[in-house]
């Protein structure tokens, strides 16, 4: 429910949920995103912001196919988001 909440870009819902359920944010998807890949592909610097604050380890997550958070947000185009993993 977290990667729904992050694609969504939905900030609160996120907020609540890594409060309630710490966990979440350690869940992968079929292709290995965990919901800091779609906080990333929703573009929120917010979301992604939250995610890392509570471990800044998760930048150097990797999807099955290797890809990293970073390189998803180059991918996808999301400037500001891909300074901000590249700064943490």
């Amino acid at each position: 429910i977290l990667h729904l909440a992050c694609g969504a870009g939905h900030l609160s819902l996120a907020e609540r949920l890594q409060r309630r359920y710490p966990r979440l944010a350690e869940e992968r998807d079929i292709w290995g995103f965990s919901p800091l890949f779609l906080a990333v592909e929703s573009g929120s610097i917010e979301l992604v912001k939250l995610l890392v604050a509570k471990d800044a380890a998760r930048v150097r997550q990797r999807a099955l196919d290797g890809t990293t958070p970073a390189l998803f947000a180059a991918r996808m185009g999301m400037r500001y988001v891909l300074q901000y993993l590249l700064h943490t």
